[in-house]
């Protein structure tokens, strides 16, 4: 963003525009977007199996925290627009399930729950695509969910997956500091400027098809010795986001970059 206004409006006194430079203020997320207390996750499972949610199954998978077979569990958030290609993500989950069914005496796997968020005007195209799979690892299910439940269910997801690609070119979404914000390690889909925001191995993966989209979550879904091999990768990767962007939020980054350019301008505006 910087650099575009600095090149195509001129503005910043070392491109010769107006005095001044271009100051940054980079969205945070909201502070109720945190990881999830044990709690508050089985209050939150107790409501969505109540009110038929998810099923009574799924629910029941969701409460297993420590066993070797746990699943994962993915969060996605869309709009359902032509901004974001829901596809690439089904056409690999559709990879998964058949790799999953592959597994041997060295080699096995987690199953996988992926739960998509959101409303929007293709929603029904792709529930009915979803209701034509047959998959056995892989569950899909789209839910709608209150303001409140939305960040208790993100906070309790080991991957969020992003696939928004922007039309700007400029824009970095909300959703991903959303998921930072719970702590939550992102698969994003790439374009030109999302690598200000998701670092590959730091925070998250970026992915550019639907094979290394494959590739990224069957790594995850692996289980090693111990079960211990994507539980140490995220909870590193967790580590970096509450060193590297949670150690701001919203008000000490509106404090330290936006408010002092406002009270600048304010005082010129008071003088003349």
């Amino acid at each position: 963003m910087k650099s575009w206004l600095t090149t195509k409006f001129l503005i910043g006194s070392s491109n010769g525009g107006d005095a001044g430079e271009v100051v940054i203020l980079r969205d945070c997320p909201a502070e109720f977007f945190h990881r999830t207390t044990d709690v508050e996750r089985e209050e939150l499972l107790t409501r969505l199996d109540s009110e038929a949610v998810l099923p009574s199954k799924t629910v029941l998978q969701l409460r297993d925290t420590t066993s070797k077979t746990k699943s994962m569990l993915c969060i996605s958030s869309t709009s359902y627009t032509p901004e974001e290609d829901f596809g690439i993500l089904l056409s690999s989950l559709v990879k998964i399930d058949s790799k999953l069914s592959q597994t041997t005496s060295n080699v096995s796997f987690s199953n996988l729950i992926v739960i998509v968020t959101g409303k929007g005007p293709l929603k029904q195209y792709y529930a009915d695509q979803i209701s034509a799979l047959r998959l056995s690892h892989v569950q899909i299910h789209q839910v709608w969910l209150s303001a409140s439940d939305y960040p208790l269910l993100l906070g309790m997801a080991d991957v969020g997956i992003s696939l928004h690609t922007s039309t700007s070119g400029i824009d970095l979404p909300m959703k991903v500091l959303d998921m930072f914000g719970c702590e939550v390690p992102v698969i994003s889909v790439f374009y030109d400027t999302i690598h200000e925001l998701v670092v590959k191995d730091e925070n998250g993966w970026v992915v550019k098809d639907i094979e290394e989209l494959t590739h990224c979550l069957k790594n995850l879904l692996m289980v090693q010795k111990g079960g211990k091999c994507r539980d140490t990768v995220l909870e590193s990767m967790r580590a970096n986001i509450r060193k590297n962007i949670l150690s701001k939020r919203w008000n000490e980054n509106w404090n330290e970059a936006a408010l002092p350019l406002i009270q600048s301008v304010c005082l010129k505006c008071t003088k003349h």
